[in-house]
C-alpha cells in the first residue's frame, strides 16, 4: 500500500515535539519526514493513547496488550492526498507480570513491531476536498523508523507522560533544558533531538505548520480550497451562512426558553434543600414531621397561605414562622355525691404546627422546616390530634 511504502524509507531522524496543551501535558510528535523535495511526507502522532486490548487478552498473566494511537500525515506531492488521519493499533509487550516475574522473549527496541490500521482512518483528497476511508488491515510486522518511533509513544505511555510532565513543569518555571529532555527521551527509544513548539494537534493545523515551517518556500499544490471565489459564490455562501445562523439562533432561543428555566430552578431547589438541612440541624423528626417536610419543603409561602390560611405570623432574623393550631375537647366532669370525687370523661386533644420559612436565592420565602407538637389527655381514646390540620399542596390531607 502507498502509505506502507513511505514508512519503509526514512531519512530524517529529527523528532519534533509539538505541544498542544501545556495544562494537560498533551503532545504531538513529528516522528519522521521522508522523501526528496517535492515528494516529502511528514508523519505526526498524538500522545493520546487508547486501550484496544481484546477481551481474551485481558489476562493478569498476558505478556501483550493492544494500544491505539492517531497518526496525522501531510503530503507535499500534488497527486497525494492533502493529509491523512490513521488510527494505528500496536501490539505492546509487558516486561513483567503482576507478580514481578520477567517475561521471556521481550522484543528489543529496534525489532520490527506488530501494527494494523484500524477503522475511522481517512485520506483527505486534495483535488476534491473529500474524505476517502482507508481500509482496515490485519496485524503485520513493520520495522520502519516511523513505526518504531510511533510504537514507543503508544506502548510507553506511562514513561512518556512522566517525561511530558517534567517538560511542562520546566517550561512553566523557565528552566527547560533541551539536552536533559533529549537524554530522558533516549531512555524511551527516541534517537534524535526534540524541539518544542506550540501547534494544535489537528490535521488542518499540522498541515499549515508543515507548509509554513518545515517546507517554507515550497509551492503548495493548488486545490479547490485555494481558488478565489466569485462574487456570486461569496454572496451564495453568505446567504447560506445567514440561514444557518438564523436556525442556530432559533434553536438557541428554544433551548433557553424550554430548558434553561428548568436548569436554573433545579439549581435553586438544590441550594435551598441544603440550606433547609442547616435550618433543621440535628433535630430528630417524628414520622408526622417527616411526612410533612417531604411534601412541603421548598413550597412557597404564597402557596402555604393559599392552602392553609395565614395562621399566626411571626418573624425572627432571616426566618418567618406561621403557626396553625386546632384542638378538640369533649370532656365532661361528674361528681360522686357519696364520696365527693370528681370524675372526668371524654378527651382533650390539641395540635400546633409551625412552618419555618427561609429565603431562596431569588429572595422568595419557602418552607424549610415543619415542627409539630400535639397532646392528648387519653391516648387510649385513639385519634390523631393533627388530623385534617396539615394540608398538602395538592389539596389533600396528610394524616
Amino acid at each position: 500500500m502507498r502509505y506502507i511504502k513511505f514508512f519503509r524509507t526514512s531519512w530524517l531522524l529529527t523528532v519534533f515535539l509539538l505541544m498542544s496543551n501545556l495544562a494537560f501535558a498533551e503532545f504531538t510528535y513529528l516522528v519522521s519526514m521522508e522523501g526528496k523535495k517535492g515528494e516529502r511526507v511528514a508523519y505526526y502522532v498524538g500522545s493520546n493513547v487508547l486501550s484496544r486490548t481484546p477481551v481474551n487478552m485481558k489476562d493478569l498473566f498476558a505478556s501483550t496488550y493492544v494500544s491505539q494511537i492517531t497518526m496525522y500525515i501531510v503530503y507535499e506531492a500534488e497527486p497525494q492526498p492533502e493529509w491523512s488521519i490513521m488510527r494505528l493499533q500496536f501490539v505492546c509487550h509487558h516486561k513483567k507480570d503482576h507478580l514481578g516475574k520477567v517475561f521471556a522473549n521481550v522484543p528489543n527496541a529496534t525489532d520490527p513491531v506488530q501494527v494494523r490500521v484500524a477503522d475511522s482512518s481517512v485520506n483527505f483528497i486534495r483535488r476534491t476536498l473529500n474524505g476517502e476511508p482507508i481500509p482496515e488491515t490485519e496485524f503485520s510486522s513493520i520495522g520502519s523508523h516511523v513505526m518504531l518511533q510511533t510504537q514507543k509513544v503508544a506502548c510507553l505511555e506511562h514513561e512518556q507522560n512522566q517525561v511530558s510532565k517534567a517538560v511542562v513543569n520546566a517550561i512553566k518555571n523557565n528552566h527547560f533544558n533541551k539536552e536533559d529532555f533529549n537524554q530522558k527521551l533516549k531512555l524511551l527509544g527516541f534517537q534524535a533531538p526534540i524541539h518544542v513548539v506550540d501547534v494544535d494537534a489537528t490535521a488542518p493545523a499540522l498541515t499549515t505548520f508543515t507548509w509554513k515551517v518545515l517546507w517554507e518556500g515550497s509551492v503548495k499544490p493548488v486545490s479547490p480550497a485555494d481558488r478565489v471565489l466569485t462574487k456570486a459564490e461569496i454572496d451564495e455562501r453568505a446567504k447560506q451562512l445567514g440561514s444557518i445562523s438564523e436556525k442556530m439562533n432559533t434553536l438557541k432561543s428554544r433551548i433557553e426558553e424550554e430548558y434553561l428555566p428548568e436548569i436554573e430552578k433545579k439549581h435553586i431547589d438544590d441550594a435551598f434543600a441544603k440550606y433547609a438541612l442547616k435550618v433543621r440541624g440535628s433535630r430528630e423528626l417524628s414520622n408526622t414531621e417527616s411526612s410533612a417536610i417531604m411534601i412541603w419543603q421548598g413550597q412557597t409561602e404564597e402557596l402555604l397561605i393559599k392552602r392553609m390560611g395565614a395562621g399566626l405570623f411571626s418573624e425572627a432574623e432571616q426566618l418567618r414562622f406561621r403557626r396553625y393550631s386546632q384542638s378538640f375537647d369533649n370532656r365532661a366532669f361528674l361528681q360522686n355525691r357519696s364520696t365527693g370525687q370528681v370524675i372526668e370523661s371524654g378527651v382533650l386533644r390539641s395540635c400546633d404546627v409551625d412552618f419555618v420559612l427561609a429565603k431562596d436565592k431569588k429572595h422568595t420565602f419557602r418552607v424549610a422546616d415543619v415542627r409539630i407538637s400535639s397532646s392528648t389527655s387519653d391516648i387510649r381514646a385513639g385519634g390523631n390530634a393533627c388530623q385534617d390540620l396539615i394540608k398538602t399542596p395538592q389539596n389533600a390531607s396528610a394524616k
